[in-house]
């Protein structure tokens, strides 16, 4: 019944003045934009750590800057956006399907200009049980709502080849987390043959080369090399896998 929504997982929080700064935003702007998204920390439940998360930066009309910046490891936190009602209820959730996650602001920028507002706002916490470490089950529900976006009446007809190349580094990036947190070759390998199918420029990305090599090591050696390359790179993330949420 509100005017604004937000989302908030029960394994996150808020921090004390998100609500006040974005509303204090959504104030200064035009009636057109519907979100208000900001940047975040991670922390890390097991060791204590905290860090600020890589964010998108863009405002405006940014459906290709979130396409775009998915190379760059670049994103909308999920929890960080303030949301008029109004997107919500042009772009409704996807009831067939459990699971929507950031792809519901990819619909929203179809017909909606964002804004960021650049403070942290919100604490994602990692610990073993996040739904983002059902790797397998996260990548069929994405593929699927991309195939969803690209019939959308609103998707703009000149971002399809685009949205064709995303949806190829989304598996390519999926194949190197088959090996990295999965450590599933066979299953890995499905996602890099996908991707280049889908693209072919991706069969030279080094993910792509470095993915494949791993995936055909035996198990027990790619754990080895995973031990050793989260030690050498500082990995801050907790590397667990699930089969589901």
């Amino acid at each position: 019944t509100g005017e604004f929504l937000s989302f908030l997982f029960g394994d996150d929080y808020y921090l004390p003045e998100k609500t006040r700064l974005q509303l204090d935003r959504f104030a200064s702007l035009p009636i057109d934009f519907g979100v208000v998204y900001s940047p975040g920390f991670r922390l890390n439940d097991l060791t204590g750590e905290l860090w600020k998360t890589p964010s998108l930066m863009e405002s405006g009309y940014i459906l290709e800057g979130i396409m775009r910046g998915l190379d760059h490891g670049l994103s909308i936190i999920p929890v960080s956006p303030l949301i008029r009602k109004e997107c919500l209820v042009r772009h409704p959730v996807h009831l067939d399907l459990e699971n929507e996650g950031e792809a519901l602001f990819w619909r929203y920028a179809m017909t909606t200009r964002f804004s960021f507002l650049d403070e942290p706002l919100v604490v994602m916490r990692d610990h073993e049980r996040n739904a983002g470490k059902a790797i397998k089950l996260n990548s069929r529900y994405f593929s699927l709502l991309l195939e969803k976006l690209a019939q959308e009446p609103d998707f703009p007809k000149p971002l399809l080849t685009l949205l064709n190349v995303t949806k190829a580094k989304l598996l390519r990036n999926y194949g190197w987390q088959g090996v990295r947190v999965a450590e599933d070759g066979h299953w890995a390998r499905e996602c890099f043959g996908r991707a280049v199918a889908c693209s072919p420029s991706q069969a030279l990305h080094p993910r792509t080369i470095i993915g494949l090599g791993l995936s055909l090591l035996p198990k027990p050696l790619l754990h080895l090399a995973n031990i050793l390359a989260n030690k050498i790179l500082g990995h801050r993330h907790n590397s667990l896998f699930r089969e589901s949420w």
